[in-house]
């Protein structure tokens, strides 16, 4: 499938998920899957996040963010 831009495509594959809750969406958001130094991980993660050994956890939940045409905030930004 082609959505038009990044916006459209998660929300295509949140919908298209079944048998998970819809409103703890657990996503993973890697930047460079060759060097994971920082990953942004979905507000689902967020309590279980600080009770693994070794991850460090550098801010609080946010809004995944959009530029006007649906594209992804770059991903070096957070």
């Amino acid at each position: 499938m082609i959505m038009r831009n990044d916006k459209e495509a998660i929300q295509v594959c949140i919908r298209t998920c079944t048998g998970v809750d819809k409103d703890r969406i657990r996503i993973v958001r890697i930047a460079n899957s060759l060097n994971v130094e920082h990953i942004m991980l979905s507000e689902a993660y967020y309590e279980e996040a600080g009770n693994i050994p070794g991850l460090i956890v550098e801010s609080e939940p946010k809004e995944l963010e959009f530029d006007e045409e649906g594209a992804l905030a770059d991903l070096h930004a957070w």
